[in-house]
This record gives C-alpha cells, structure tokens and sequence, in this order.
C-alpha cells in the first residue's frame, strides 16, 4: 500500500482522445471526449519528490479535498509493494547515473 504525500493539480488539462488511443501514463477516470483535470502526486515510499509515473485524469471541477482522496484511494489499491519497488529502483538508477 502506497500513501500519498502531496498532489499537483492542472485544471482541464486536456480533453481525453475520441478515438481507442491513450495517452501513455494517464489514467482515465473520465469518458472519451471529455476534458479532465490532470492529478499527480509523490508517494512517501519512494523517497524522492518525484511525481508517481501515472497521472490521473479526472473529471473537471472536484475540490482539491476530493482529488486528494482519489489519488489515496488509487495508491491504496492500485499501486503494490512491487510496482513501488520497480519505480524506486529506477528512480535509484537515474539518481545514481544520470538521467541524460
């Protein structure tokens, strides 16, 4: 399980493509053609201040309250201790080596 450390918010960021594309790294929480507010967010696991690699795409207008209880909600049951791990050792390499 993954908690949250703080979030970063883009309103209507963008709208979700029409077609059976995605955008790699976003997860959709809207319909196709709707635009979305974009959610990032830090994890206290990793520790880094890096944004996790997915984003959230969620519907336009939910408060900064509600937004932060959907990234909690998406790390408590969507991010496992072995995603987190694969993500901090990249992380681990890029701080190691260089991210050129």
């Amino acid at each position: 399980m993954a908690t949250v450390k703080k979030i970063r918010i883009s309103r209507e960021w963008n709208e979700r493509p029409e077609d059976d594309i995605d955008i790699a790294g976003e997860i959709y929480f809207v319909e196709k053609g709707q635009t979305y507010d974009l959610l990032q967010f830090t994890l206290e696991e990793l520790g880094y201040d890096y944004f996790w690699h997915e984003s959230l795409c969620v519907p336009c207008g939910k408060t900064e309250k509600e937004l932060l209880e959907i990234a909690r909600n998406y790390a408590k049951t969507q991010i496992t201790d072995e995603r987190l791990n694969n993500y901090r050792r990249f992380l681990d390499y890029g701080e190691k080596y260089g991210w050129d």
